[in-house]
């Protein structure tokens, strides 16, 4: 999760992202002020902007401002078990 402090939008995705992590999915907020050089190592010039990478590291989905709730648990869910949504595709462009 690529974020700002002064990004209100960023705090509720922020949120919607803790509520799913446990030992098998670990949330990372990378905050523009504090962590800048990830942000421009790759090339995040928009926030919010939500990663959703597998076990491997490998980027399966990704989000650019808002996103329901059900959207990205859905495209976590996928990541984590492929075949698993109804909508694979959510989240790749």
């Amino acid at each position: 999760m690529f974020s700002s402090a002064t990004c209100d939008v960023c705090r509720s995705v922020v949120d919607k992202a803790r509520v799913l992590e446990s030992r098998d999915v670990a949330v990372v907020d990378v905050e523009y002020l504090t962590a800048r050089s990830l942000h421009e190592r790759y090339a995040i010039t928009v926030v919010p902007t939500l990663v959703v990478a597998d076990a491997r590291g490998v980027s399966r989905a990704g989000f650019v401002g808002p996103m329901s709730a059900t959207d990205l648990w859905a495209a976590v869910a996928e990541a984590r078990q492929p075949g698993t949504s109804p909508e694979p595709d959510l989240g790749r462009t």
